[in-house]
């Protein structure tokens, strides 16, 4: 899991959470609310298709951009 503080992505991304799910090979985004809290009604499918365990490891990088860890 990985929390978003802004840079590379447009602005609806910041403060928000980043996880994945091996098993289905997607990438998934809880965004904030207007208050800064993490909206769960409001998670969605960021990437998908990404392979057999996509996102192994998600991190934000030092350039703000996301970076994930495939096993494959």
């Amino acid at each position: 899991m990985a929390v978003y503080r802004g840079g590379s992505f447009p602005a609806e991304y910041k403060g928000a959470l980043f996880f994945a799910d091996s098993v289905r090979g997607c990438i998934y985004v809880i965004p904030s609310d207007d208050d800064g809290e993490l909206d769960p009604l409001a998670a969605h499918t960021f990437l998908s298709d990404a392979g057999p365990y996509a996102g192994a490891d998600i991190q934000v990088g030092p350039d703000g951009a996301l970076y994930y860890l495939s096993l494959y």
